[in-house]
């Protein structure tokens, strides 16, 4: 009798080892395998069950915020705020959505939403008289303007095409960030690009990314503007060519640079 009850004894000193290693062992490799399963799902381009889902909620939620935006006007274009206001998450895909407002008045001009994979990028934008969808891959923007084929532009040079595909225009952005110690900027220079289209400057395009201090993200910057066309008189080719080229600046770069800045300023 004394050695079973022995037996049991040390059977119940072993399992009270052998449990909570077996328990951590679990989770152990339950975590390991998440993030191996997030890895390749990163890498994996969605299927097209994937991408048809997420372009159904893009296109309703941008049909439900049109309902909310401003109307858009002459003066609308150098009315664009250059920082967008929305929220992102990026478990496996990245899929954003937000605003551009108005610099004067407290309304949306824009609103866009964002998907965006490894190989591949969907962009659908709209105002209160157009709707945008722009897909970008290896390097080049197919942009289509209420469903028609408008242009492409290649995000390498900046060269932008029309619907022919006949080289009308350029747009050479900037890049990089601008760095502040005690608000004031290091880097004075302004951010805007010049954009010219048919050999003639029609405007340029502010790529403000996410202001970043050396030592902490900072708050307050005033609102810079998204164009600026100096009062030129622009017709509709020139006009829509602007408004498509920012919102790629701004929903295609700016997001991911905001991103970035976050993660960075996560880590200080």
């Amino acid at each position: 009798m004394e050695t079973i009850i022995t037996l049991l004894v040390s059977l119940f000193s072993m399992g009270t080892i052998i449990i909570p290693i077996c328990g951590f062992a679990l989770i152990f490799f339950s975590v390991i395998g998440l993030m191996v399963w997030l890895v390749r799902k990163r890498l994996t381009p969605p299927t097209q069950q994937e991408t048809d889902q997420a372009m159904t909620r893009a296109n309703a939620w941008v049909d439900e915020k049109i309902q909310e935006l401003g109307n858009w006007g002459n003066a609308s274009l150098d009315d664009l705020s250059a920082q967008w206001q929305g929220s992102w998450s990026h478990m496996v895909r990245v899929e954003a959505k937000g605003t551009i407002r108005s610099l004067v008045e407290e309304i949306d001009l824009v609103a866009f939403y964002l998907f965006r994979s490894a190989q591949k990028s969907h962009i659908i934008a709209a105002t209160s008289v157009q709707r945008w969808q722009i897909e970008v891959e290896k390097g080049l923007a197919r942009i289509y303007l209420d469903g028609r084929s408008f242009g492409q532009l290649r995000l390498s040079d900046g060269e932008f095409f029309d619907d022919r595909a006949q080289s009308i225009g350029q747009a050479k952005r900037r890049s990089g960030l601008d760095f502040f110690i005690n608000d004031i900027p290091v880097n004075q220079h302004d951010r805007f690009y010049e954009v010219t289209l048919r050999n003639r400057p029609i405007g340029a395009i502010n790529n403000a990314p996410e202001s970043v201090d050396i030592i902490r993200a900072i708050r307050g910057v005033s609102e810079p503007a998204l164009i600026h066309t100096a009062g030129m008189l622009l017709d509709a080719e020139a006009e829509d060519w602007l408004l498509a080229l920012a919102i790629i600046e701004t929903v295609y770069y700016s997001v991911a640079e905001r991103m970035a800045a976050r993660r960075r300023a996560r880590r200080i």
